[in-house]
């Protein structure tokens, strides 16, 4: 259902004649609800999404209390019955009438909106410094690394109680996979592949504006993955350790690598760990993490590689530490984070 946003305050005609001629209490709250839904369709707002909620909740327990108590119009006087008139008055039977539409138009308008708020994707993120735990609808579950945000439709599917044909997700950042067998697909999107799963456990790590690639690094399981720029050569990942990179807007890779599976996933046990990546993306990671802000005096060391891998290091410092000592580096403390130099 498309609205024009500049209509959006305005309920069609032959529901405001009903609710004004019942005397409904429930007008502002069927005006409210109208102009939400214009506002989602024509632009999205930051924060609306539990004013919606709120709204749709409220509006729903109305109507059900009032098909539990209905109330008599203040606006009608019902006088008493002349033996000599018919015992049906049609002003009592229009009044009847106008409510029953106005009920019906209530519904046709809850309706919508509930259709609408099922279709609002839910995105999860990944609070820094902790790993979020996501439930998704299947029985799957998932963990977002710091900074990561994770995508989807409630219930996997666009009308509710309808079993869906495909589990899909969007993924931008780092998480772990434990998906649930389901003879339903399972797909994780990323900027630039796809992951195909049945049931299994595995790793993506994701970061198109950092790292610009996508790896996944298969737990258990068997999956399948595609990148988007070749479609038709898909790569099989079926051995615990398996890896594949696909960078950037690069076609499939032409073979499987194997990765250390304990460095891959040490983030799930609050430990650090990179393999052959640029002091850039490190540094950009130690930012997500830790919420700071590390700024670089000498920008052309940002271009050296770093492989490090740390258990449990607890703060920055022992990480920093790390990294200075190995490329003759120092840091120091500033207002927003810290300084390499």
């Amino acid at each position: 259902m498309k609205m024009n946003a500049n209509n959006k305050n305005s309920l069609p005609i032959e529901v405001q004649k009903a609710i004004s001629q019942d005397g409904s209490p429930m007008q502002g709250e069927l005006s409210r609800v109208w102009d939400l839904i214009g506002e989602a369709e024509a632009k999205p707002q930051a924060g609306a999404d539990k004013d919606k909620e709120e709204m749709w909740m409220r509006l729903k327990a109305r109507i059900a209390d009032d098909i539990k108590t209905p109330s008599v119009p203040h606006k009608t006087t019902l006088r008493s019955i002349n033996v000599d008139r018919p015992a049906t008055k049609p002003g009592l039977r229009l009044v009847r009438t106008n409510r029953w539409v106005a009920l019906a138009a209530s519904f046709a308008i809850l309706m919508f909106a509930g259709l609408w708020y099922w279709n609002v994707p839910v995105t999860e993120t990944g609070i820094p410094g902790q790993i979020v735990a996501v439930n998704l609808p299947d029985g799957s579950s998932v963990e977002l690394n710091s900074g990561a945000s994770l995508t989807y439709k409630r219930g996997f599917s666009s009308i509710p109680f309808v079993a869906p044909k495909l589990r899909n997700v969007a993924l931008e950042g780092e998480a772990y996979f434990k998906i649930h067998k389901s003879t339903v697909p399972f797909t994780v999107q990323t900027f630039n592949a796809e992951v195909s799963v049945l049931g299994t456990e595995f790793n993506v790590r994701s970061w198109s504006k950092t790292l610009n690639s996508t790896a996944v690094t298969l737990a258990s399981g068997r999956v399948a993955v595609t990148a988007n720029q070749n479609p038709n050569k898909t790569l099989i990942l079926s051995e615990p350790g398996h890896r594949i990179v696909v960078e950037g807007a690069n076609p499939m890779p032409e073979s499987v690598e194997q990765a250390d599976i304990n460095a891959t996933l040490i983030w799930r046990e609050a430990g650090f760990s990179v393999y052959n990546e640029s002091l850039k993306s490190v540094f950009e990671e130690l930012e997500r993490r830790f919420d700071v802000e590390i700024t670089v005096q000498n920008l052309s060391t940002l271009d050296d590689s770093l492989t490090i891998m740390l258990a449990k290091p607890g703060t920055i410092e022992t990480i920093l530490d790390d990294i200075c000592t190995s490329k003759a580096l120092n840091y120091r403390l500033t207002s927003r984070g810290y300084e390499i130099f």
